[in-house]
Order: C-alpha cells, then sequence, then structure tokens
C-alpha cells in the first residue's frame, strides 16, 4: 500500500516523463495544433450551431432542447423580416378563413413557446440567485464591507 506523498510522486513522475516524450511545450502545442486541425470542420460546425446527424452523417442545424444557434439566429431574423414585410402590403380580407384546428395548433405552439421563454428567463434568474448566495458562502465578508 502507497501513502499519498508516494503516490503524489509516482504521479508527478510519470507527468514529468509524459511531458518529456511529447516534447515539452513546443510538442503539447504541436500536438494540439495537430488535434485542432483534424476536427476543424466539427469545432467550426458545432460554434456555428450545426450537429453531426446519427445516420447519414450530414449535418443539421441543432435545436436540440430549445438551443438557438447562430444558424438559427440569423434563420430566426431573417424569416421575420420577410414576414414583417410581407403582412404589411396584405390586408385581412385577403385572409381565408382560419379553421378551428389550425387556430388551436397555432394556441398550442404559442404556448409552448412561451413556457419555453419563461423557462429560460426563470433559469437566468435562479443563476444569477445562486451566483450570489455562493458569492455570499465564500466571501462572507464582502457583504459586510459592501454594506458600510
Amino acid at each position: 500500500m502507497h501513502t499519498i506523498e508516494e503516490i503524489e510522486k509516482i504521479s508527478k513522475a510519470a507527468i514529468d516523463s509524459w511531458f518529456e516524450k511529447m516534447g515539452g511545450p513546443k510538442g503539447i502545442e504541436r500536438h494540439v495544433h495537430g488535434l485542432l486541425n483534424r476536427r476543424i470542420e466539427e469545432i467550426v460546425s458545432v460554434m456555428i450551431g450545426l450537429s453531426k446527424r446519427n445516420f447519414g452523417g450530414g449535418w443539421e442545424i441543432d435545436h436540440c432542447n430549445g438551443r438557438m444557434s447562430e444558424v438559427s439566429n440569423w434563420i430566426k431574423t431573417r424569416a421575420s423580416v420577410a414576414i414583417e414585410d410581407f403582412f404589411k402590403d396584405v390586408s385581412s380580407a385577403n385572409f381565408p378563413k382560419v379553421s378551428d384546428d389550425l387556430l388551436e395548433e397555432f394556441q398550442k405552439n404559442f404556448d409552448r413557446e412561451l413556457r419555453h421563454e419563461l423557462d429560460k428567463k426563470l433559469r437566468a434568474s435562479i443563476e444569477e440567485r445562486a451566483n450570489q448566495i455562493v458569492e455570499k458562502c465564500l466571501n462572507p465578508n464582502a457583504s459586510e464591507t459592501q454594506e458600510k
């Protein structure tokens, strides 16, 4: 059985050995660059909001769990402008009668979007409050100093 000090010594030796085998800082830098170069398509695609399809290997817009990516934000912005422009020139008299099924579907979509936005706002408020609590726990004297 090894003591903690012995395990730390063995671990440090292993890290030092690995560091030397990698070629020191320059070797690690080369390795990271190689990794980034091999994965550049995936990295950029994920950054702009695309994800690999499970089947077929193609790319799709990542909107899982209501995420808004750069791509979906771009599409949403363009669609909003196009819809506004369309409705500026349209008289309500030109609209056909809207079916009850369509109105019900619209209400469901509205409710879903409203819940999604409420959840986002609630999560943001909770995160802000949690950060305040953590800060107060970690720095209990900070609030006393601020109050003075």
